[in-house]
């Protein structure tokens, strides 16, 4: 994915990766980084566990409100984020969160 993506001059100035691992705990790896300097930092995940997508979502829902600029009069904003969720396994924690 990251090869294909650098290949694009656009994505290049516009395009910030973060990497969240949602196990027996909720770890930033990696938080907002613009894509021109991202490199993939070696990720370890355990053979068996819980996964806790909802604290992660949490986090991600988190880091959205702080890092990515809003358009107003002065200035241009971010585009709209785009969210990858990569899993082994269904959540551990949907009693945390009402799934109606």
């Amino acid at each position: 994915m990251l090869a294909k993506v650098r290949k694009d001059p656009h994505a290049l100035e516009n395009v910030h990766i973060s990497i969240i691992i949602c196990d027996r705990e909720v770890r930033v790896i990696c938080g907002l980084t613009a894509l021109e300097t991202f490199s993939l930092p070696p990720l370890r995940a355990p053979d068996s566990g819980p996964t806790h997508l909802g604290e992660a979502l949490l986090q991600v829902i988190s880091a959205a409100a702080t890092g990515i600029r809003r358009s107003g009069p002065d200035q241009k904003g971010d585009w709209a984020p785009l969210l990858f969720v990569m899993t082994d396994g269904k959540p551990s924690d949907t009693q945390a969160f009402d799934l109606a």
